[in-house]
Formats: C-alpha cells, sequence, structure tokens
C-alpha cells in the first residue's frame, strides 16, 4: 500500500530518468536537502552562475542561457557585484542588462528591479546604439554598454535547485 510520497518519488524518478538524469540519492530517517550544482557552475548565496570561456553576440548569449534554464546575469545587491569582480579577473563579461525596448530605461532580461546605485553603463550610444549591459573587470566590475553584436564572454544565472528527500530509508530517488 504506497502512500502518495511514495508515488510522487517514483514519478520524479522515472521523469528524471526520462531526463537523462545520472545521480542517485538514498532517502534518510529524516529530511534532508541536496543541492545540484551543474558541472562548469559556480554556486554564490543559492545561485548558480556560468562564466563562458567562449564567446557570442549578446543575443546569442542570452539564448543560450534561457536554453540552461537560466538568463543572462542581473546584479541585484553590492555582495553580488563584488564577487562577481573577483572571478571575472580583467575580461569583460556580458550580463542581462540592456536598454533594448526604450532607450536609457535600463532592465534586467530576469525581470529583476534595476537598481542604478549598483552601477550604471555609461550609455554613449544613440538609437541603434549600445543597447546592452556588460561587466568590466579591468575597470573594478563597473558596467558598460555596447553594441549587441559585439562578441563577449557572458554569465549565466539561475536560482539553487534543491532536492528534498523524504523519509524512506528503501527508496532511491533518481536525480
Amino acid at each position: 500500500n504506497m502512500d502518495r510520497r511514495q508515488i510522487l518519488l517514483q514519478l520524479f524518478g522515472i521523469a528524471a530518468l526520462l531526463a537523462g538524469g545520472k545521480s542517485i540519492y538514498f532517502g534518510f530517517k529524516k529530511k534532508k536537502k541536496f543541492s545540484k550544482i551543474e558541472p562548469g557552475w559556480r554556486e554564490y548565496q543559492n545561485k548558480c552562475y556560468f562564466f563562458s570561456t567562449d564567446v557570442k553576440s549578446w543575443l546569442e548569449a542570452n539564448e543560450l542561457c534561457l536554453e540552461q534554464h537560466s538568463n543572462l546575469m542581473s546584479i541585484q545587491d553590492i555582495q553580488e557585484r563584488m564577487w562577481v569582480r573577483t572571478q571575472i579577473g580583467q575580461e569583460i563579461f556580458w550580463i542581462g542588462l540592456n536598454d533594448r525596448v526604450v532607450e536609457g530605461v535600463w532592465e534586467w532580461t530576469d525581470g529583476s528591479p534595476f537598481i542604478e546605485t549598483l552601477s550604471y553603463p555609461d550609455n554613449w550610444g544613440s538609437d541603434p546604439g549600445e543597447d546592452c549591459g556588460q561587466v568590466v573587470g579591468y575597470s573594478s566590475g563597473h558596467w558598460n554598454d555596447e553594441t549587441c553584436s559585439a562578441k563577449r564572454k557572458y554569465i549565466c544565472k539561475h536560482s539553487h535547485l534543491f532536492y528534498y528527500l523524504p523519509n524512506y530509508s528503501a527508496n532511491p530517488a533518481i536525480i
């Protein structure tokens, strides 16, 4: 006689197998929290970040991030901004900041609020202009806008994924 949690766990396991999941975790007496960071991604404050080694236009980078169930990186507080500076060295990376819809009205691709006190692009361009944002390592991590067709490295970001294992000791959860 299976209870509802066992059925859900088995359905989750089947879905993970169909999706190509390979890691198997076994249940414990108490609920345990596991996090899964994809290879090549870095963790910071319950978020996952991917720093590319290849270069793409801003639109290509945005598309790739979306395919990875993430967005080009938004920067939401001074701690995150300072952490990114420690990760990028002297290089330039695309982030999700853009004013493609309305010139001079900056927004993040993930819909997060734009907090202009964290940094602000120089906004030299005019239509069609420099509409896509980047973080510049050699300039203390300041933000700059550039023509979206330029080829740059890029940073994808998504929320941390947590898996909670129920109270089982015999049934594996395939994640």
